[in-house]
């Protein structure tokens, strides 16, 4: 399939692929993994949110990520349910799996999920489906944008088609160790990238070529964007950390410091909020 992406997207392809091996490579020998996996968490949470349509407030992010009965009345977001939620499987999503992986088949539902199905329109979804399992024989890093923008233009949910769309396709391109289903977003956050027009071809009224393949070459050109954006983002984040880390064991050495500095410091870092009882 290379042979057909023009030069201009294979090396978009080629850069997006090098910049993750290297988020990756950096997330392995990070000081500690917790800390870092919950600062890209928080990351993918806020861009998300944006995304959906709303600002992420400090104490939404309190327990578990909205997995929790007293956390998801804070979150008024739906992408909530598949955030951390892997694909079931690794072949091209099917209704029955895309079901299962939106009603957490297998795994616990948010508590004030569970008793509400999520509802799926049948043709929309197959629809999306026929076109996911075409776009599943690109490389997964190409097939991702398409499989994001399939969703949300098909819109087969009641609500949060786009960032369910952005999880989804996320999923299917990147490692789930480094990301929970918004790398992309944070990209699309950081750079201001117009998704929601892009993927309904409103990008500019003066495009010369206005295609379905047009279409989905400029997808698929800003889908690597936003990945590069977002695996340099967690880069970013991991050198910060080790800067932290540096100070962190310069406090800690001093000779009035309490033993307990080093511990509550750790604690807090690896959390976005923590309650008097934790």
């Amino acid at each position: 399939m290379l042979s057909a992406i023009n030069p201009a997207l294979a090396s978009k392809l080629q850069l997006a692929s090098g910049v993750l091996g290297q988020a990756q490579a950096r997330f392995e020998i990070t000081p500690n993994q917790a800390i870092l996996r919950a600062r890209i968490r928080a990351a993918e949470l806020d861009a998300l949110c944006s995304i959906e349509g709303g600002e992420m407030l400090p104490s939404q992010l309190a327990a578990n990520y909205g997995s929790a009965a007293r956390a998801w009345r804070h979150w008024p977001y739906h992408f909530v349910r598949v955030f951390e939620t892997p694909l079931p499987g690794r072949y091209a999503p099917t209704v029955d799996t895309l079901s299962a992986w939106l009603n957490h088949s297998g795994r616990p539902a948010p508590p004030a999920l569970a008793a509400i199905p999520v509802a799926i329109s049948e043709n929309r979804a197959k629809s999306f489906i026929y076109r996911a399992q075409i776009n599943a024989r690109l490389p997964r890093l190409l097939a991702g944008g398409l499989i994001a923008a399939d969703f949300a233009r098909s819109s087969p949910l009641l609500h949060a088609n786009v960032p369910i769309g952005l999880i989804l396709g996320d999923s299917w391109s990147v490692n789930h160790t480094l990301s929970a289903g918004g790398l992309a977003a944070i990209g699309i956050q950081t750079e201001y990238i117009a998704w929601k027009a892009i993927i309904q071809g409103q990008v500019d009224d003066d495009l010369d070529d206005t295609s379905i393949s047009a279409r989905d070459t400029r997808i698929m050109s800003a889908w690597l964007d936003a990945v590069t954006a977002g695996a340099q983002q967690v880069i970013r984040l991991d050198k910060g950390l080790r800067l932290w880390f540096a100070r962190l064991d310069e406090l800690s050495a001093e000779p009035r410091q309490s033993l307990a500095f080093r511990k509550v410091a750790l604690f807090v870092a690896a959390r976005p909020s923590a309650t008097i009882a934790e």
